[in-house]
């Protein structure tokens, strides 16, 4: 009934539907799906994959693994008075870990989160990864980045890097090279294309949404995760004694 309702099209329905049957959603899951987008964005995000992916079918996994846009509207991410100093402040990556569970819903099923925050030493000097997940279908480990503003081309150069940590210091000899995925507030598509097709590394461009772009009539049904400040504290707690 709500797939009869929500959706315009015979595709649309049909998309939905084999979602429904493949991930076993229950309605407050396929809600969320909808409200996001996914039959628009599926497989739609900015990409280099085809150049930096020899195996095609490794190459077509990729592509459907990622969408266009990402409906994260259960994080506070957005304050217009934030400066280019302040964009990635870790208090923001400690709310999304404290709803990491939401996060990884809003990436897709396959994704299994790794770590947050990745450290790597690299001749001495200490670099961070936001996010580090594992792709089971693609079989390889996906960085994300996220960025409070919008899309610069020095973020995939920073991207790109971490890419390179993962596959030298992490990676197993049986996964695939890592792929990453870069999430911004805004971007001039024309810019990213003009970029991605210059880096070497399998990497993907999208935007998301937050509650503040979110209808009215959708708002009283953004999850909160309980306890989150219990998850910040405990979070903390074994940084400090890391």
């Amino acid at each position: 009934m709500q797939i009869i309702h929500a959706c315009g099209t015979i595709d649309e329905r049909l998309f939905y539907i084999r979602r429904c049957a493949a991930e076993f959603w229950t309605v407050r899951t396929l809600q969320q799906h909808i409200k996001a987008g996914d039959y628009a964005t599926q497989g739609k995000a900015v990409n280099n994959f085809s150049l930096t992916m020899p195996d095609g079918k490794q190459m077509s996994r990729a592509v459907q693994a990622f969408r266009s846009e990402y409906l994260l509207d259960f994080v506070n991410i957005v304050d217009a008075n934030d400066d280019e100093e302040t964009l990635d402040e870790p208090e923001w990556m400690m709310e999304m870990v404290s709803k990491i569970r939401r996060f990884i819903q809003a990436l897709g099923s396959d994704f299994c989160f790794m770590d947050v925050k990745k450290r790597f030493i690299v001749d001495g000097e200490e670099y961070f990864a936001d996010l580090v997940f594992f792709h089971r279908e693609l079989k390889c480990m996906v960085a994300v980045e996220l960025k409070r503003g919008k899309f610069k081309p020095a973020y995939l150069g920073q991207l790109e890097f971490y890419l390179a940590c993962l596959d030298k210091y992490v990676k197993r000899e049986e996964e695939n090279p890592s792929v990453g995925l870069l999430l911004c507030r805004e971007m001039n598509r024309s810019v990213v294309e003009l970029t991605i097709g210059r880096h070497n590394s399998p990497l993907g461009v999208a935007t998301y949404r937050t509650a503040e772009d979110v209808p009215d009539q959708y708002k009283s049904l953004r999850p909160l995760l309980e306890g989150a400040h219990k998850v910040l504290n405990e979070f903390s707690m074994d940084t400090e004694t890391e």
